[in-house]
């Protein structure tokens, strides 16, 4: 594995370029919805709960500083159903996911990943 070190870095100017706001996923977690939830892989996810049909809550291992991050998910199948995915409660130590389609449905495969700032 190589290591790159530099003082300044400059723009094609010559001018230095200050690295600020670099943004990467805090948490992320994908698992199966359907049967015995399962996660497959994660970070910063301590655990998961299966609520109810198509709902789940993504539990940080480390809290988020508000609840004002930025929540993606995504999803595949079940029941033949693809649908609306979305973050119904965000707050600082977990995220209720939920799959709607005309009801709640439990998917294949659940994604999500958050962007903002831990506490």
């Amino acid at each position: 594995m190589s290591t790159l070190r530099a003082d300044t870095i400059q723009n094609t100017s010559g001018g230095a370029v200050t690295l600020t706001d670099q943004v990467a996923a805090k948490a992320r977690c994908k698992w199966n919805g359907q049967g015995t939830v399962t996660i497959n892989e994660s970070f910063n996810v301590s655990s998961l709960d299966d609520n109810a049909t198509g709902q789940y809550d993504v539990n940080y291992t480390n809290a988020f500083d508000t609840g004002n991050y930025t929540c993606v998910t995504s999803g595949a199948g079940g029941s033949g159903t693809s649908g609306p995915y979305d973050a119904a409660d965000q707050v600082t130590t977990y995220v209720n996911i939920r799959y709607y389609a005309g009801g709640y449905y439990d998917a294949n495969t659940c994604n999500m990943a958050n962007i903002g700032d831990l506490a």
